[in-house]
């Protein structure tokens, strides 16, 4: 197998909207590639997209967006498992909007990102992730997936 791989991840977000509204409970996907300098260290993009529906206070729908670019470093624990650790810099782009129309609020902003997780090798090409990503300050990720390696 090669250097570069491609992923695809769903899961589960912890997003803070603002006003004290905490959402969760929704099913992000998250797409991202890369390239393996060494079995320990590789450079990688992601993008991830999340809609939210928010009831209580306010009806409506929050559009959550982030990208990234990062390090992530390897730790073989066996030749088919390896702990993961991830330092980066995204953007991040929210968007809420009420059931009737119309946007609300919209905000943007850059941050340093990190995350932790694991990887299973089912061989050389095929791999399963498990990751936690903490995109910025008010966002926070957890998803399962799988990457190709070519």
């Amino acid at each position: 197998s090669g250097n570069f791989y491609v992923g695809l991840g769903i899961g589960k977000s912890d997003v803070d909207i603002g006003s004290g509204v905490d959402v969760d409970g929704d099913t992000p996907l998250k797409f991202y590639a890369g390239y393996k300098f060494s079995p320990k260290l590789a450079a990688e993009v992601h993008h991830v997209s999340i809609d939210l529906d928010v009831t209580g206070a306010s009806v409506g729908t929050v559009e959550y967006k982030n990208k990234g670019i990062a390090l992530v470093s390897s730790l073989p624990l066996s030749p088919k498992f390896s702990l993961l650790g991830k330092l980066g810099y995204g953007r991040h782009e929210a968007s809420t909007s009420v059931s009737s129309g119309g946007a609300l609020d919209s905000a943007s902003d850059n941050d340093v990102f990190f995350g932790l997780g694991g990887q299973y090798n089912i061989n050389s090409n095929f791999a399963i992730r498990g990751e936690f990503d903490n995109l910025d300050s008010d966002a926070n990720l957890f998803t399962v997936g799988a990457n190709y390696t070519f």
